[in-house]
């Protein structure tokens, strides 16, 4: 299941399709879904998906667009990707799924409240779990974003000379 499927989104279900996964998405401002990804509303992608990635942009109006409800709603097992922005998600609530058993593995390289995450509960606790992964996050560093950056700095240099 992929929730938000732009750029990202839509790369992650080439990738479901390459391993020969059913790709269910849902993304309310996306009007042609490509053929390796079927549209779906959310609830039935909660219910029905193995595995669940999340590639939202953050708005304050989403700020954790997937709590308690949500993570109900998962398949006992479901392994949890969050590649967007920690404040999409319930952390206390995900913590608390992952110790019932209804969230089988976690995939993090966003947690809440970034960059000041010291009082993060996962970041307290991943390292009681085998079953949770945070890694570090570099989504703004692409080619794109790379390019951005060194225009920005090339004028302010040029500004100083």
């Amino acid at each position: 299941g992929i929730i938000g499927c732009g750029r990202i989104g839509q790369w992650m279900a080439r990738y479901g399709d390459a391993f020969g996964m059913n790709c269910l998405g849902y993304d309310p401002y996306l009007n042609n879904f490509p053929p390796h990804l079927k549209k779906s509303n959310l609830e039935e992608l909660l219910r029905k998906s193995d595995f669940i990635t999340l590639h939202v942009n953050y708005e304050k109006s989403l700020e954790k667009f997937i709590d308690e409800k949500e993570f109900n709603l998962m398949k006992k097992g479901v392994v949890f990707i969050n590649t967007s922005r920690g404040a999409l998600i319930n952390e206390n609530i995900l913590l608390k799924k992952i110790e019932e058993g209804q969230i089988g593995a976690v995939g993090l390289d966003v947690l809440s409240d970034e960059p000041f995450i010291e009082k993060s509960k996962i970041l307290q606790q991943y390292k009681n779990y085998k079953n949770i992964i945070i890694t570090p996050h570099i989504g703004g560093f692409s080619p794109d974003a790379l390019k951005v950056v060194l225009d920005f700095c090339c004028k302010r240099i040029n500004k100083l000379i």
